[in-house]
């Protein structure tokens, strides 16, 4: 209602300097003519026409032509019929002038007020802040701002006209280095500072300023707050990712419970703020939550119990259900004298709570709902490890108990295939005939069981060792392994070569050798030969002339339990070892004939190593 009003008042106003102008012109254009100076009459006449054109564009032009042609009529009444051709010229010319004055005049004006129009849209309109600063006399005062930078700082717009620029700037440095670059530079942009309301609050701003002619500055802000909390948001978030990765490496290979606790804890400690706190975990009965690590400060953690009956509100229920509780909790009973707790985090694995965390914050500040989700999570990567470091142990502990046992039935087995050995010796030695073959399969059972005895032991023995090779002489290994079958006819050539593998590779030689040995017979003749494969490794050749291996069985015989003639009897494991050693070195092995394309006149076992490097120290 006050702004139509107001309209309305400076339009009359205008409209009565127009018709007050219009009346001097019209009184003195009169008597310029009946005093006879009618040339000079009609210039008062430009100034109502120029206001009304300047004032109402679009009617100025039509008020000009109605002037121009009041000015003829006055003329032509006070001169008529005496009407000098110069003075009629005079007239005539100066309705053309006062009409193009108008014309000149209303276009300029509407342009004006185009321009004046777009000017008001953008300065009132934007979202940004705008503040347009007077730089006199070294001083900056602000003469305008727009809407957007009075509600950014608080301020009616009209409140902050001939304020001091720096009142509103609360970075005083940020302020000198905006004004010092503005020296040499026309504008500069994109700069962070904050701004103070007028509540003498602080909020991040955007800046851009130039200068204007006539000593005038410019200042565009944007309050930035929205998109510092954002990139806050963003970075609180990575950070929690970072250190939810972090748990899940720690848990991913922890040395022990402890270890995993403690370094846990720290990062939730660097994460969140926590001051101190415990880690219970359930005992083997579920009835007892015991405490498996404490940190913290003392006069906290001393009053942490070691131990919590399950029973115990709230952690009862935060067991059974496995949902976790923010919130202050202490117990004034003698059975739980805590100080007041934070959260009690579910520590769980699959859905099954197998302990639980508990944190202190300082002034026990409340956790942020995506600090909750961080916590929870945290609870389950630490109870799965826990849980996955007490399966290890559990199983560590039983393969401790069946190598011990195993120890004791491969120790006494031995010893009694060593008396079975010694008693069927001397059986053979005191019988004869059939009653001396008996014996002699006796101890052919023996050696059987003590062989299986051997694989067995060989088998733990490669599952239990790492992978920590060293440089053997292989021409002494091949020399030991000859001695022991005295019997046989085994032709073999020295060399001198050095290959990666360690003390299990005589089992491969035993196997080999040994196996042509039985399988071919008395007097089998067995070659040995040792040459190089490639720059890298070479390749050792066990040629006997035995019954050879059929084609149909080169492709399975180094199978688990696969023999010759037998399947799943129990036997079979040599050549499976033998297979699992060369490969476990890094090396291959296969079957060949004796002699090519003939199956049945000898077998060639083949297989490679690695070379070792000569500067090794031999073993």
């Amino acid at each position: 209602m006050n702004i139509t009003t107001d309209l309305v008042e400076k339009n009359s106003t205008k409209l009565l300097v127009i018709g007050i102008t219009t009346v001097g012109a019209v009184l003195f254009d009169i008597s310029g003519q009946v005093n006879g100076a009618s040339i000079f009459a009609p210039l008062l006449f430009f100034l109502p026409i120029i206001l009304a054109a300047y004032w109402y564009p679009q009617k100025g032009v039509l008020y000009a032509v109605g002037i121009g042609i009041l000015q003829l009529i006055l003329v032509s009444q006070f001169t008529y019929p005496d009407l000098a051709p110069l003075t009629y010229a005079t007239a005539t010319a100066s309705f053309y002038v006062l009409v193009a004055v108008s014309v000149v005049v209303s276009a300029l004006s509407g342009n004006l007020r185009l321009q004046e129009a777009r000017y008001q849209a953008i300065f009132n309109d934007s979202q940004a802040g705008v503040v347009l600063v007077s730089d006199r006399e070294e001083t900056l005062v602000i003469e305008e701002v727009n809407k957007s930078a009075g509600a950014n700082l608080g301020y009616l717009p009209k409140d902050l006209a001939g304020v001091h620029l720096i009142s509103i700037w609360d970075e005083s440095p940020a302020f000198q280095k905006i004004m010092g670059r503005l020296e040499n530079e026309h504008s500069i942009s994109d700069i962070e500072s904050s701004f103070l309301t007028r509540q003498g609050t602080s909020f991040p701003v955007l800046v851009t300023a130039a200068r204007l002619p006539e000593h005038h500055l410019v200042f565009t802000f944007m309050d930035i707050t929205s998109i510092r909390e954002a990139e806050e948001r963003i970075k609180r978030r990575n950070n929690q990712l970072s250190i939810v990765n972090e748990v899940i490496t720690i848990t991913s290979n922890p040395e022990s419970v402890y270890d995993l606790l403690d370094k846990s804890f720290g990062k939730i400690k660097k994460l969140l703020p926590v001051t101190s706190g415990a880690i219970y975990l359930l005992d083997g009965d579920r009835h007892l939550l015991e405490a498996h690590y404490r940190s913290g400060e003392e006069s906290v953690t001393s009053s942490l119990p070691l131990s919590i009956p399950l029973a115990t509100p709230p952690f009862n229920d935060i067991v059974l259900h496995g949902s976790a509780l923010y919130t202050t909790y202490s117990s004034d009973g003698n059975e739980l004298n805590t100080k007041q707790l934070s959260a009690i985090i579910p520590v769980s694995c699959e859905s099954r709570v197998i302990g639980l965390l508990c944190l202190v914050s300082p002034k026990n500040e409340p956790f942020a709902e995506d600090d909750r989700v961080v916590l929870e999570s945290i609870g389950k990567e630490i109870g799965c490890a826990v849980q996955k470091l007490r399966l290890s142990d559990n199983l560590i502990e039983a393969n401790r108990r069946a190598n011990l046992y195993l120890d004791i039935l491969v120790h006494d087995i031995n010893n009694a295939n060593l008396a079975s050995l010694g008693y069927g010796e001397l059986l053979t030695e005191m019988l004869s005939g059939k009653e001396k073959d008996v014996a002699g399969k006796l101890i052919e059972g023996v050696l059987k069981s003590r062989e299986v005895i051997r694989n067995l032991d060989t088998i733990r023995h490669i599952q239990e060792r790492k992978f920590d090779f060293k440089a053997i002489n292989l021409d002494t290994l091949i020399k030991q392994e000859i001695r022991h079958y005295p019997s046989a006819s085994i032709e073999y050539e020295e060399c001198n070569t050095l290959v990666m593998a360690d003390d299990l590779l005589a089992e491969v030689l035993t196997n080999l050798i040994g196996n042509s040995a039985k399988f071919g017979g008395p007097g089998v003749h067995i070659i040995i030969s040792v040459q190089d494969y490639s720059d890298h490794s070479v390749k050792i050749t066990i040629t006997d002339e035995g019954p050879g291996v059929p084609d149909e069985l080169k492709s399975v015989i180094f199978i688990r339990f696969q023999t010759g003639e037998e399947k799943g009897s129990g036997k079979g494991l040599g050549l499976f070892i033998t297979k699992t050693l060369i490969e476990r070195y890094g090396g291959k092995i296969w079957v060949e004939d004796r002699i090519k394309g003939d199956s049945s006149s000898g077998a060639a076992f083949v297989f490679t190593l690695p070379k070792a490097d000569p500067v090794l120290q031999v073993f």
